[in-house]
């Protein structure tokens, strides 16, 4: 009797714990009020024809200079496109090489997926956005990365999208670190601006 009662009791703890839990999906991104941003994701990014003194330079320097550098010039500039309010957080970043697994594929939703359920997030609840590097491609010239929103509960991705930053007006290939960051920053940059750019379009028409 008192295992039955017990067990009754912890059931409707849970039950309880998971009603007040707000699941998000797809239809909440655009009436929601608040994002929780988790800026960009480079845990999984391929860096293809780079050498290896660039890669070294890219993984542990430039990784964090492109989120510090989008937070100062472009976050208002998300802010207002998607017409939210943002919460910045750097859960993502700090776990960045804890994260780091043995590079996926990252050829469909699935393997993203994965990437975001690896998250340890302090947050409940609420939608979150992330930019997902897939690769830094110094063969084609271009970055691709995903924008995903994702329900902050269960991790289950609401949206993705696949964008292809190309930008204009790179530096050489003799170029010294400083040069190295231009090159890559416009590329990731132009494909979050793609993002935003089409945003309004593509996310309500789903």
């Amino acid at each position: 009797m008192m295992k039955r009662l017990l067990f009754t009791l912890l059931l409707f703890s849970i039950l309880g714990l998971a009603s007040a839990q707000k699941v998000y999906t797809y239809g909440d991104i655009v009436p929601v009020k608040t994002i929780i941003f988790y800026g960009i994701d480079f845990s999984n990014a391929k860096i293809i024809l780079e050498s290896p003194k660039h890669q070294k330079i890219i993984e542990h320097i430039l990784y964090d200079d492109f989120n510090d550098e989008f937070l100062t010039d472009k976050f208002d500039k998300l802010k207002k496109c998607l017409g939210k309010q943002f919460i910045y957080k750097e859960d993502i970043q700090k776990q960045r090489e804890s994260l780091k697994d043995t590079l996926l594929k990252m050829e469909d939703s699935s393997d993203y997926q994965k990437v975001v359920k690896k998250y340890q997030l302090t947050e409940k609840e609420g939608i979150g956005l992330v930019f997902i590097v897939k690769c830094l491609d110094k063969d084609h010239i271009r970055v691709e990365l995903c924008p995903v929103f994702f329900d902050i509960a269960t991790k289950n991705i609401l949206w993705i999208r696949k964008v292809t930053g190309r930008g204009k007006n790179g530096p050489n290939e003799n170029r010294y670190p400083g040069g190295l960051d231009y090159y890559w920053r416009i590329r990731i940059f132009h494909a979050i601006e793609k993002f935003m750019k089409n945003y309004s379009d593509v996310i309500q028409v789903q």
